[in-house]
């Protein structure tokens, strides 16, 4: 996910690794299918496409665009 940031802002995101807190996962699992089950699609994550959407949205904001007009409600 940090890969994909950087690769859509341009910019090296410096990272810091710390250890887990107390109560913390260390592993976390889902399944999608019973989300296929109710909309008969699978989906795709495309990590790429979504953060450079994401980083444009951020932009816009900041130049004052309301999100509405952005096409999101």
């Amino acid at each position: 996910m940090v890969a994909a940031f950087e690769k859509a802002s341009g910019k090296k995101i410096p990272i810091k690794l710390c250890p887990r807190s107390p109560g913390d996962a260390t592993a976390v699992y889902a399944s999608t299918k019973k989300a296929q089950k109710r909309t008969w699609l699978e989906s795709k994550i495309r990590y790429s496409r979504d953060v450079q959407r994401s980083m444009e949205v951020g932009k816009q904001q900041s130049m004052g665009i309301p999100v509405k007009a952005l096409g999101f409600n």
